[in-house]
């Protein structure tokens, strides 16, 4: 025990603080790139999700104006 607090006392500090510094940045850089694709992906799912239900929508909606449109011109056509 004594040899490894002799070791200790004789370490480069400033070297391990440095090195802690670097250490400590990149895993700030790590998270907070992991999260971006993280939210990212989590977009993208709720793009998906919605996106194909409201053009289900907008299909829909097309038809019945289509429909609507083609009950009143032959309701014009045939009462004249």
């Amino acid at each position: 025990m004594k040899n490894f607090v002799q070791k200790w006392k004789s370490l480069n500090k400033i070297g391990l603080k440095l090195s802690l510094i670097c250490g400590l940045n990149w895993l700030v850089g790590f998270i907070s790139k992991s999260q971006f694709y993280l939210f990212s992906a989590a977009f993208a799912g709720v793009l998906t999700y919605y996106i194909p239900q409201e053009s289900e929508n907008q299909q829909m909606s097309c038809r019945q104006n289509r429909t609507f449109m083609l009950m009143q011109m032959k309701k014009m056509l045939i009462n004249g």
